[in-house]
């Protein structure tokens, strides 16, 4: 009788850090999902709101014209990716380390202090330090990732990724276009020296939003998983619940614990082995064999994550650095000829299409397919858009009202699925590593993902400017662009044959592939529930 009410007593305990780590309410985990969106959506105007008026920030310094503007643009996008690949390991290990909270306020403080300082700026040195201050002290995209896959449940957890990379890039697309409206449109008369304070000043605002909302609603998983460690390690022997399982023993402390450890292990293996049978039953899945889920190269699934997000990341930032560019070009030299203003607007109405796309889409396609067959489907789509896009400068000297339209259609179709690539790769990287690692792993991809994302604009902005302005030649970019897209579909494709064949099941269609081995990454409800004990790890 008294093991049957200490193994209850010690199932209640388990169950309650677990679900202080995981099993947060369906409110908790929507205002959570919110605060973090909020928090992103403020650093992808630090990094994108320039996009839309650079050029014309260097012709504000006297460093350029509009056809030229291109060979300087680029250095003022890279040096925040350059400062981000510096510090996003060690942001990655931080957040594992210190905890979650502190990496999202140190991130956001810097967010509105920097941006305010950009704003300020009245030299071209002065703008690029501060840009690198931007990119140093922001670890905002490691720890959103990891946090969201630990507050949503699995029920929650496409959605709460989907939402959050929606986030990034809707600011992807609203920030340029309200950049280039807020540009020349100074306070207190300030738009003659510093034209581009307003954006930065609307920027700042948003950084201080997402620290509010932050700290009011997204909980510190980590310290509940440091407290369960403490726990299971004999470490903590005053813990209250260790005291309640106890309270009519005088045993000490060790004998206790180990008493607790003893139970959860037999407890673990029984519910394994009783979900395995069942599985078996129901899914008819071929026994699956262990996965390496360590940060190293021998995790297939973590270094495949890590080569998808680098060429992803790179084709996106490209696009988007010489999207900008052709948009402000002279019609003479086969660009837009846009003012800062047409072209904020043109981003801002594609942002607001897109995002009811990708809300509406990326779900039902998420249960369609693995993680990986929709990263394959949606980059495929998105370079066909990115290589037909430019196309329409045909119609530029005979309808400009057509061109407008148009050029908003074509947006769309190639930035909506490259949105729902992002958050396919996001959920591939995070279920390809173990739980506990997931801060590093995704500290290791944002690292290489800056790489990709610095190197970009110092390539394709003076590319593109050398192409309209020696050889007239502005579509040969997009079509080089567009291929490093259909790169990503290509490598994808060619693994997802190879691990389909490796990992042969029958797929259960009531498995909404809310998990990881990419095809095989499947919900299955025995890493579900081992994932539940190892946290106690």
């Amino acid at each position: 009788m008294t093991e049957k009410v200490t193994e209850k007593a010690t199932e209640n305990e388990v169950e309650k850090v677990t679900e202080k780590v995981q099993n947060f309410t369906s409110g908790e985990q929507i205002r959570a999902i919110f605060a973090i969106s909020v928090a992103l959506i403020s650093h992808g105007f630090s990094l994108l709101q320039l996009f839309s008026y650079a050029g014309f920030l260097i012709i504000h310094f006297g460093l350029g014209d509009r056809n030229s503007a291109g060979y300087y643009v680029g250095n003022l996008a890279a040096i925040y990716m350059v400062a981000r690949v510096i510090t996003s390991i060690p942001f990655g290990y931080l957040c594992d380390y210190w905890g979650r909270k502190p990496v999202f306020y140190i991130s956001l403080v810097n967010l509105a202090v920097s941006s305010i300082g950009f704003g300020f700026s009245e030299t071209f040195a002065v703008a690029l330090l501060f840009r690198l201050f931007l990119g140093l002290l922001n670890g905002l995209v490691i720890v959103s990732k990891t946090s969201v896959s630990e507050i949503c449940s699995k029920e929650y957890e496409a959605i709460g990724m989907s939402t959050i990379t929606l986030s990034w890039n809707f600011s992807l697309l609203i920030a340029p276009g309200l950049g280039g409206i807020l540009y020349n449109q100074g306070i207190f008369g300030s738009e003659e020296r510093y034209p581009h304070l307003t954006p930065n000043i609307v920027t700042s605002i948003i950084s201080l939003l997402g620290l509010f909302l932050v700290w009011l609603w997204v909980p510190e998983t980590l310290s509940k998983k440091k407290e369960l460690k403490k726990n299971e390690n004999g470490e903590d022997s005053d813990n209250d619940n260790s005291n309640n399982i106890n309270n009519n023993t005088n045993s000490n402390d060790d004998d206790d614990e180990k008493q607790v450890s003893s139970i959860v292990e037999v407890t673990l293996e029984e519910e394994k082995d009783s979900e395995n049978k069942k599985n078996s039953k129901e899914n008819n899945l071929v026994k699956e064999p262990s996965r390496n889920k360590d940060i190293s190269l021998s995790n297939n699934y973590f270094v495949s994550s890590l080569l998808f997000f680098f060429i992803l990341s790179f084709a996106s930032m490209a696009y988007d650095e010489v999207f900008n560019l052709w948009g402000i070009a002279t019609i003479e030299k086969g660009g837009l000829g846009w003012s800062s203003s047409e072209l904020g607007i043109a981003l801002t109405i594609s942002a607001i299409v897109m995002s009811g796309i990708v809300l509406t889409s990326y779900g039902p396609l998420s249960r369609a397919v693995s993680f990986s067959w929709s990263f394959t489907i949606t980059s495929f789509i998105s370079s066909i858009f990115m290589f037909v896009f430019p196309l329409i400068t045909i119609l530029n000297n005979q309808n400009s009202t057509a061109v407008w339209i148009l050029s908003i259609i074509a947006m769309i179709t190639a930035k909506a699925p490259a949105s729902m690539c992002f958050s396919s790769v996001a959920l591939m990287l995070n279920h390809s590593v173990a739980k506990s690692k997931r801060g590093k792993a995704n500290g290791i991809a944002m690292c290489i993902a800056s790489v990709g994302q610095s190197l970009a604009p110092i390539i394709f902005a003076p590319l593109f400017a050398w192409s309209i302005d020696q050889a007239n030649l502005p579509l040969l970019v997009f079509v080089i662009v567009s291929f490093f897209m259909a790169l990503a579909a290509l490598v994808s494709f060619i693994f997802n044959l190879r691990n389909d064949h490796n990992h042969k099941h029958i797929s259960d269609k009531t498995n909404n592939n809310s998990g990881g081995c990419f095809s095989c990454f499947s919900k299955l409800k025995t890493e579900k529930k081992e994932e539940k004990y190892v946290e106690l790890a």
